[in-house]
């Protein structure tokens, strides 16, 4: 991929209002960072940072709506248009002890000494407005243009200052990378984050967890992002359960991947929201623990209920959201049983509606249809997937019960009719009034579903 470190770019006017005041005050003015590298890339941009020499307090005085997000670290974030641009001085940084921010920072009047420091020589290109080029004193260019990702510098240093580092390298290789432009780590960066993988152990979990999300989330990122974060060691230190994985390998009739590459590939072809893509990417987690041979063929007996289990623990330790990791376990936990679904056993699904809810069986067969394309041919996959869809619209269609609330008594009604107060027992004859509604809806009827009451209610107490 060529680009024209000369080309004159299009900024938004709000970005060249901040550029101009700066200018206007005698002061340097280069847009910076991911914004600039984006456009380059011909891709969308926000978040627009403006490198100066202008001191803290001098960009405040320009500046009517300056607010001191990071004035302890030079940076101002000026609000124009309604936009916020942060605006940084140009500095130099001490040591890092925490492994997120600088000790301490020493303002510099050098543009080139302020771009050494920033973490990927694509991250380190400078735009002025002005001048109409680009200053790239590390061949930030080159990089772009040959898809690598590369630091500025010593790679070592660079992630012993902020160990999180590594991962956005893996990052950017994930979501920077077009098919006919794929990012790759360079060889260098690659193998020092090898070599200090073990840094990441002092970072937060949350930090940790965003660059996950951000590489799970992306297009082409689960396959190409997780490989790059097992080859470079980072993932056992994420989630050493998915690695667990790697040769175990499954039956035939399961496609020809081990378990890690199913796990991956499934996620690939899931939809890209968060809960789908991160219950895909652990569905088999459970598998290599569950792995059990009998008469030279491969079982994993139990292993949905064992990936449920595991997946919330790994969730959990990297502090994913309750509700997230909730979701996640009960779609993991019933993967199997779609499965296992005979298509036309109208009170098997309805029992699964049961057990999922009816808002999440669409989640389900989701990761249902992405399971099927990663084990089988394509077309016997989306074959068994469109009528497995079709089926699950007939019944919805049909009204057939899914609810207790849908049952055409309550509670109440039962208690009445029996002459009983409230207890465990109205609850336990509702839910068999439910199951036996589920194997056979024609009995959904006010009258059938008190008598039926009345012989559970007689069974219970002849048994007592």
């Amino acid at each position: 991929m060529m680009i024209d470190e000369n080309k004159r770019l299009q900024l938004p006017d709000y970005v060249l209002d901040v550029c101009h005041a700066l200018h206007d005050g005698g002061y340097q003015s280069y847009v910076v960072g991911g914004a600039l590298r984006d456009i380059l890339l011909n891709q969308p941009a926000k978040d627009f940072d403006v490198a100066t020499d202008a001191l803290p307090d001098e960009v405040e005085r320009l500046f009517r709506r300056a607010v001191p997000t990071g004035k302890a670290f030079g940076t101002i974030t000026v609000i124009s248009q309604g936009q916020p641009v942060e605006v940084t001085t140009y500095r130099l940084e001490g040591r890092y002890s925490d492994m997120r921010r600088p000790d301490s920072v020493v303002y510099s009047g050098s543009l080139k000494e302020d771009l050494s420091r920033r973490d990927f020589t694509i991250n380190a290109l400078a735009y002025s407005p002005f001048e109409g080029r680009i200053r790239d004193y590390f061949n930030g260019i080159g990089d772009l243009g040959r898809g690598i990702i590369r630091t500025v510098g010593d790679p070592g240093a660079r992630f012993r200052e902020d160990a999180l580092r590594m991962l956005r390298a893996v990052r950017f290789a994930a979501v920077l990378g077009r098919r006919e432009h794929p990012f790759s780590i360079e060889e260098i960066t690659c193998n020092s984050i090898f070599e200090h993988h073990q840094l990441l152990s002092n970072i937060s979990v949350e930090r940790i967890r965003e660059e996950v999300n951000r590489i799970l989330l992306a297009s082409r990122a689960p396959l190409r992002g997780f490989n790059d974060l097992y080859n470079t060691g980072l993932l056992k230190y994420i989630m050493p359960e998915l690695v667990v994985g790697v040769n175990v390998v499954q039956p035939y009739h399961m496609g020809r991947t081990d378990v890690f590459r199913h796990n991956l590939l499934t996620a690939c072809r899931i939809s890209p929201r968060l809960e789908l893509r991160l219950a895909a990417l652990l569905h088999d987690v459970g598998k290599p623990y569950t792995q059990t041979a009998f008469k030279g063929s491969v079982h994993f007996y139990g292993h949905d209920e064992f990936s449920a289990r595991l997946a919330g623990r790994m969730l959990s330790h990297l502090r994913y959201p309750n509700a997230v990791t909730a979701l996640v376990v009960h779609l993991i936990k019933h993967h199997m049983e779609i499965a296992h679904l005979d298509i036309g056993n109208d009170a098997a699904l309805r029992r699964l509606f049961r057990k999922v809810g009816e808002r999440h069986m669409d989640d389900l067969l989701e990761l249902h249809r992405a399971d099927l394309l990663t084990g089988m041919p394509p077309r016997a996959a989306m074959r068994r997937y469109l009528e497995m869809k079709r089926w699950i619209s007939k019944l919805r269609e049909s009204a057939s019960i899914f609810k207790l609330s849908d049952l055409a008594v309550d509670g109440h009604d039962i208690m009445a009719h029996l002459g009983i107060g409230p207890g465990r027992e109205v609850g336990a004859i509702l839910e068999r009034c439910h199951d036996m509604v589920l194997e056979n809806p024609t009995l959904n009827t006010r009258g059938k579903l008190l008598e039926i009451a009345e012989e559970l209610y007689d069974q219970f107490h002849r048994i007592a």
